[in-house]
């Protein structure tokens, strides 16, 4: 198991700066090359959103572990593209424990919250992803629940910037927000025009609720004081989630067993969900999935690779009052579209490292995984971004490290999406 060791205190030795809010970027965070360093802190991060990187990179300077920083980032996720990740969404990990050698997969997905769909004018997701990040840092976390909040709590609170990424979305998928006023105002300040790159959203509602995740984390999101509330602030936003939904949500964790392919062994995580078509012609919605993928590494040769979804690009564009999150569309229990989230953790047993992750979103992205992994494997780093041509829509975010992350995480490759807002960092520290 990843322990607890209480150190804190870290340093920058170097660093280079590459990232703004407006374009895709790779960075690292280190020591100069010729010096020789027994490092402790620091680990890989790669994703679609640059704030949220930060976020996952200040956790990892912090000592934390892969899963630690991947909590981090996900709820940084949930601020700053709200339109793929929210709190009323959900998603899975893959978790690769290196001292145990194994990994595990853990699934929050959205499931239809039904406790009051009789009455309900939408059909709605019970709200999974704090409940399913709490899971994940309870099993396999570090630092305190509290640390690893506060830094998404902060973004909402301070105002997260329009990102390239949300920027495409709101021009793409934004016409849902029509449909509650709280998001309109939020989206499109002045009711002039959406939000624009560069742009500051201060979410004080979202906040608030961060806030109650982080002093009383999972029990808040389920407690009857919370439930009730909610179930009060759906049924004014004419939405399905009752108390009962809410307490009766709980994530699964499941096994997964290593596939050998070539030299390697890789693990892999598959989350699907039901034909949307119908619903989404119910919302008046394209029935497109709106997710987003990351990969997290750090120095001891842990991994963690997650999927996150609002199911359609934000959600219903409904806000229970006072909450500041948005609502994602309930799944359908028949069978149908394939909700892409896929994502794949790849070990050298030779090494007994880590050498590759992977979070492919978008249509095709099973295909794409499948058609893809063996050539990224075997294919000098410089081809990542030539392996099919990655768009908005199907954005592929990964690292590769060609001796291991725990032998020379300098060597490590971090790639997405060139002509998104995608960016990914190699960090580096020591006590």
């Amino acid at each position: 198991m990843w322990r607890n060791d209480g150190r804190r205190l870290f340093r920058f030795l170097q660093f280079v700066l590459c990232a703004t809010f407006i374009g895709g970027c790779e960075a690292t965070f280190g020591p100069d090359s010729s010096e020789e360093l027994d490092r402790q802190y620091g680990g890989v991060v790669v994703a679609e959103e640059p704030q949220a990187v930060r976020i996952a990179q200040d956790i990892l300077l912090a000592g934390g572990t892969a899963t630690d920083a991947a909590v981090a980032l996900a709820f940084g996720l949930t601020v700053s593209l709200p339109s793929s990740a929210g709190l009323g969404g959900g998603g899975m990990c893959l978790v690769y424990d290196a001292e145990a050698g194994s990994a595990q997969a853990l699934y929050f997905l959205p499931r239809p919250a039904t406790g009051q769909a009789d009455s309900a004018t939408w059909l709605v997701s019970v709200p999974a992803t704090a409940r399913g990040l709490f899971a994940l840092h309870s099993r396999y976390g570090r630092l305190p629940w509290s640390q690893v909040v506060m830094p998404a709590e902060r973004l909402a609170g301070s105002g997260s910037i329009v990102s390239q990424a949300l920027r495409h979305d709101l021009s793409d998928g934004g016409g849902v927000l029509v449909n509650d006023g709280r998001a309109l105002d939020l989206f499109m300040p002045g009711r002039r025009s959406v939000a624009q790159q560069g742009d500051r959203l201060n979410q004080s509602g979202l906040a608030v609720t961060m806030s109650g995740i982080r002093t009383g984390a999972s029990k808040y999101f389920y407690s009857s004081e919370f439930s009730d509330s909610l179930d009060r602030s759906s049924k004014l936003a004419g939405a399905s989630v009752a108390a009962s939904d809410i307490k009766g949500y709980k994530p699964e964790w499941v096994d997964v067993e290593a596939k050998q392919m070539g030299s390697l062994e890789v693990f892999r995580a598959v989350g699907q969900l039901g034909d949307l078509s119908k619903e989404a012609d119910n919302f008046g919605l394209a029935a497109v999935a709106a997710t987003t993928g990351f990969a997290v590494a750090d120095v001891e040769g842990n991994a963690v690779a997650c999927g996150l979804t609002m199911i359609t690009p934000f959600g219903i564009g409904i806000m229970p009052p006072g909450f500041g999150f948005l609502f994602a569309p309930s799944p359908t229990n028949s069978p149908g579209i394939f909700l892409p989230l896929i994502v794949d953790i790849a070990v050298d047993p030779i090494i007994n490292d880590v050498v590759y992750a992977a979070s492919p979103v978008g249509a095709g992205s099973d295909q794409f995984m499948n058609t893809k992994i063996q050539s990224i494997f075997f294919a000098p780093p410089s081809n990542l971004n030539e392996l099919g041509g990655p768009t908005r829509s199907n954005v592929f975010n990964t690292f590769y490290c060609d001796v291991g992350v725990r032998r020379d995480i300098e060597r490590c490759t971090v790639k997405n999406d060139p002509a998104d807002a995608g960016f990914g960092i190699i960090v580096m520290g020591e006590p």
